[in-house]
Order: C-alpha cells, then sequence, then structure tokens
C-alpha cells in the first residue's frame, strides 16, 4: 500500500506528547472485541444482560470499522489561536494500551490514566475482564491523541464521542492507573 498526501499543519507524530498534555480519545473502545466475542459465542458474553443496541454497536465496530476522519478534521477547527500545532497521535487499532505504551515509548514519557475514565460504551458491562476487553480489545481504530490542555479541552467539546483519559507526564515511558 503507498499512501500519497501532505503533511498538513497538525504536525501529528508519536514522539511529539508533552508532560502536562491531556490524553485523549476520539470514542469508545471495546466494541470491535465484544462484537468478535458475540460472532463466537464466547461464554463472557452469555455472563452479561447485554442490550440488543449494544450487540448491534458491538458486531457493527467488529464487521466494518469507520475511521473517526470527523473527529480528526475537528483538531483544526477548535486549536486555540495561542498554543504551536504540536500534538502526539496514534490510532488504536492495536489496543488502547498499546496505543498509548506507543505514545510514551517514542515521547520518552509516562502516562498517568483513571481506570474511571476508560473510554466504554454507556452500557458496556461492569467488571475486570470487561475493563481488559476494552483497553486491551484492538480493532477500534479511534484517535489517541496528546494534547496540550486547553486544545484538548476545546476539542472535548465538539467531539460528543470523545474522551479524556488521563495526562503525560514525566517520567519513564509507562502507564500508570491512579486510582
Amino acid at each position: 500500500i503507498t499512501a500519497i498526501g501532505t503533511k498538513g499543519p497538525l504536525n501529528l507524530h508519536r514522539s511529539n506528547a508533552k508532560p502536562g498534555d491531556y490524553l485523549v480519545t476520539s470514542g469508545n473502545h471495546g466494541l470491535s472485541r465484544l462484537g468478535l466475542g458475540l460472532l463466537l459465542s464466547d461464554p463472557l458474553t452469555k455472563s452479561v444482560k447485554i442490550s440488543d443496541s449494544l450487540k448491534r454497536n458491538a458486531i457493527q465496530a467488529h464487521k466494518q470499522p469507520i475511521p473517526p476522519l470527523d473527529p480528526l478534521s475537528k483538531l483544526l477547527s477548535c486549536k486555540p489561536s495561542n498554543i504551536p500545532w504540536r500534538a502526539a497521535a496514534t490510532d488504536s487499532s492495536d489496543g488502547l494500551l498499546e496505543a498509548i505504551e506507543c505514545l510514551c515509548k517514542s515521547s520518552n514519557c509516562k502516562a498517568i490514566l483513571n481506570s474511571n475514565n476508560f473510554p466504554r460504551h454507556p452500557q458496556w458491562p461492569i467488571g475486570n475482564q470487561w475493563d481488559q476487553w476494552c483497553i486491551n480489545g484492538g480493532e477500534d481504530y479511534e484517535l489517541v491523541l496528546s494534547l496540550p490542555p486547553m486544545w484538548a479541552e476545546e476539542w472535548l467539546k465538539i467531539v460528543p464521542s470523545g474522551h479524556l483519559l488521563g495526562e503525560i507526564t514525566q517520567g519513564e515511558p509507562k502507564i500508570v492507573l491512579d486510582n
């Protein structure tokens, strides 16, 4: 596959995360993994009541992922004028934690996450295994961004599916749960 285009003003790169940035994502995670579990009749999917709408969303997310182009384009429109064009970004195709780890390693920073802020669907089941599917499931293709706080706050206002995950700090490249 060959991709041809221009870089544009965003200067998105995994190595652009800086201490003090907010870590955000463009949407819910784990839906594709849940869809796969439903299609394969995974026993976990039978252990709790899952709404029909969540089942439909999950199977659709697994069968036909849709890249978050609108949230990406909104990065251009909401950037405060006093903030430089610098953002770290990747996608969560290999899982949310993997994406955050890539940002941390590339930027030589630490990420502090709040597990209460995991980007779960509003009807997502509760429990450790369900959290694992959310953060490690993969194939969600959502954006994972490290942005200066003012920019992140403006972006979250106009991206209703967005989630604030935590923040980037100085330290050894790793992920830490703050709670």
